[in-house]
């Protein structure tokens, strides 16, 4: 989106968001790598559930520790994911790697704002009104649209609860 202003100070603002463009790149790059590393940890605790699960009683726990199939770590995560249940998926303490991707998308959200304000400060005032009128009709256009998915799905739901 880059235009020639023979003002230099909107110039400097296109050249801002452009720099901003380029930092949500990065920043996009970053996510999407600790994202893959944040999947592959639910993986895990997903598979170390379905491991614990297998036990049929916090009894069988016990026995495969004193069997020496399982550490006293083990034992002990266990008989707590055990007690848990499936909660101990969707409720765990974040991990770092969750905390680091939750402040990545947070910068990205500053970017993309600071982003937004150098273009608009770039913006002649005729070319801002029709940016604003052009983002109102979007918004318009999307509020109809899920109005009528909405009222799409009542349907489907009241005709699945006739057949009922």
């Amino acid at each position: 989106m880059a235009r020639n202003y023979s003002d230099p100070k909107k110039a400097g603002a296109l050249m801002e968001a452009d720099a901003c463009g380029l930092v949500l790149k990065e920043l996009e790059r970053l996510i999407d790598r600790y994202q893959r590393k944040v999947d592959k940890e639910a993986d895990k605790r997903r598979e170390e559930f379905e491991q614990v699960m297998g036990y049929r009683s916090e009894s069988d726990i016990q026995d495969a520790y004193g069997w020496g199939y399982i550490s006293k770590t083990q034992y002990e995560r266990y008989v707590d994911l055990f007690q848990a249940g499936s909660a101990a998926l969707e409720q765990h303490t974040p991990t770092v790697t969750e905390r680091a991707c939750a402040i990545l998308r947070s910068i990205r959200v500053d970017v993309m704002g600071e982003q937004q304000d150098y273009r608009y400060g770039a913006m002649s005032p005729d070319e801002l009104r029709a940016e604003i009128k052009r983002q109102q009709d979007a918004e318009r256009a999307w509020k109809t649209r899920m109005d009528e998915l909405k009222s799409h799905r009542r349907s489907i739901e009241a005709a699945e609860g006739a057949d009922t």
